[in-house]
Protein backbone atom coordinates (compact mmCIF):
# COMPACT_ATOMS: atom_id res chain seq x y z
CA UNK A 1 0.00 0.00 0.00
CA UNK A 2 1.56 3.51 -0.58
CA UNK A 3 0.58 6.23 1.54
CA UNK A 4 0.43 10.01 0.44
CA UNK A 5 -0.68 12.76 2.48
CA UNK A 6 -2.14 15.53 0.69
CA UNK A 7 -2.12 18.11 3.26
CA UNK A 8 -2.61 22.03 2.91
CA UNK A 9 -0.98 21.97 6.06
CA UNK A 10 -3.13 24.58 7.82
CA UNK A 11 -1.11 23.89 11.53
CA UNK A 12 2.22 23.85 9.74
CA UNK A 13 3.49 20.75 11.23
CA UNK A 14 2.83 17.70 8.61
CA UNK A 15 6.89 17.18 7.93
CA UNK A 16 7.86 17.35 11.72
CA UNK A 17 4.37 14.94 12.21
CA UNK A 18 5.00 12.26 9.97
CA UNK A 19 8.82 12.64 9.95
CA UNK A 20 10.10 8.65 9.72
CA UNK A 21 6.72 7.32 8.38
CA UNK A 22 6.61 5.89 5.20
CA UNK A 23 4.60 8.29 3.56
CA UNK A 24 4.74 10.66 0.54
CA UNK A 25 3.85 14.39 1.83
CA UNK A 26 2.31 16.43 -1.29
CA UNK A 27 1.17 19.70 -0.05
CA UNK A 28 -1.84 21.04 -1.46
CA UNK A 29 -3.62 24.28 -1.91
CA UNK A 30 -7.26 23.51 -2.71
CA UNK A 31 -9.97 20.67 -2.80
CA UNK A 32 -9.75 20.49 -6.06
CA UNK A 33 -6.04 19.95 -6.44
CA UNK A 34 -6.38 16.73 -3.77
CA UNK A 35 -9.61 15.50 -6.05
CA UNK A 36 -7.16 15.62 -9.17
CA UNK A 37 -4.23 13.95 -6.95
CA UNK A 38 -6.86 11.51 -6.32
CA UNK A 39 -7.68 10.91 -10.18
CA UNK A 40 -3.89 11.04 -11.07
CA UNK A 41 -2.88 7.96 -8.40
CA UNK A 42 -6.09 6.13 -9.84
CA UNK A 43 -9.33 6.71 -8.78
CA UNK A 44 -10.33 3.30 -8.70
CA UNK A 45 -8.20 2.05 -6.02
CA UNK A 46 -7.57 4.54 -4.24
CA UNK A 47 -9.11 5.19 -0.42
CA UNK A 48 -9.07 8.97 0.73
CA UNK A 49 -9.24 10.11 4.16
CA UNK A 50 -10.25 13.57 5.45
CA UNK A 51 -11.74 16.15 7.69
CA UNK A 52 -12.51 19.27 6.27
CA UNK A 53 -14.83 20.67 3.38
CA UNK A 54 -11.34 20.77 1.04
CA UNK A 55 -11.58 17.45 1.17
CA UNK A 56 -15.01 16.62 0.02
CA UNK A 57 -14.38 16.36 -3.66
CA UNK A 58 -11.43 13.94 -3.67
CA UNK A 59 -14.02 11.93 -0.70
CA UNK A 60 -16.49 11.54 -3.25
CA UNK A 61 -13.77 10.78 -6.22
CA UNK A 62 -11.90 7.92 -4.32
CA UNK A 63 -13.51 3.92 -4.86
CA UNK A 64 -13.91 4.71 -1.00
CA UNK A 65 -14.12 7.34 1.32
CA UNK A 66 -13.59 8.33 5.15
CA UNK A 67 -14.61 10.88 7.53
CA UNK A 68 -12.54 11.49 10.32
CA UNK A 69 -14.08 13.24 13.09
CA UNK A 70 -11.40 13.79 15.71
CA UNK A 71 -10.89 16.70 18.20
CA UNK A 72 -11.30 19.66 15.76
CA UNK A 73 -14.51 17.73 14.04
CA UNK A 74 -15.25 17.40 10.64
CA UNK A 75 -17.58 18.81 8.15
CA UNK A 76 -20.92 17.72 7.87
CA UNK A 77 -20.63 18.01 4.06
CA UNK A 78 -17.97 15.52 3.84
CA UNK A 79 -19.55 13.43 6.53
CA UNK A 80 -22.44 13.23 4.51
CA UNK A 81 -20.46 12.23 1.36
CA UNK A 82 -18.14 9.37 2.85
CA UNK A 83 -18.81 6.05 2.86
CA UNK A 84 -17.54 5.48 6.07
CA UNK A 85 -16.56 7.56 9.28
CA UNK A 86 -14.20 7.03 12.36
CA UNK A 87 -12.69 8.74 15.10
CA UNK A 88 -9.14 8.97 14.20
CA UNK A 89 -6.90 8.57 11.17
CA UNK A 90 -5.38 5.66 12.93
CA UNK A 91 -9.26 4.22 12.72
CA UNK A 92 -9.03 4.73 8.70
CA UNK A 93 -5.68 3.03 8.42
CA UNK A 94 -6.81 0.16 10.21
CA UNK A 95 -10.01 -0.37 8.23
CA UNK A 96 -8.01 -0.04 5.17
CA UNK A 97 -5.22 -2.75 6.66
CA UNK A 98 -8.25 -5.40 7.86
CA UNK A 99 -10.56 -5.12 4.33
CA UNK A 100 -13.02 -7.81 6.51
CA UNK A 101 -13.92 -4.72 8.77
CA UNK A 102 -14.75 -2.48 5.59
CA UNK A 103 -16.64 -5.58 4.47
CA UNK A 104 -18.58 -5.58 7.59
CA UNK A 105 -19.60 -1.97 7.94
CA UNK A 106 -20.13 -1.61 4.36
CA UNK A 107 -22.22 -4.21 4.07
CA UNK A 108 -26.08 -3.85 2.63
Amino acid sequence: MKVVVATADTMGCAERALAGLPVEIRFIKTGADKARLIGRLGASHAAAIGNGCNDVGMIRKAVLGIAVVGPEGASGTLVAAADVVVRDVRDALDLISNPLRLIATLRE
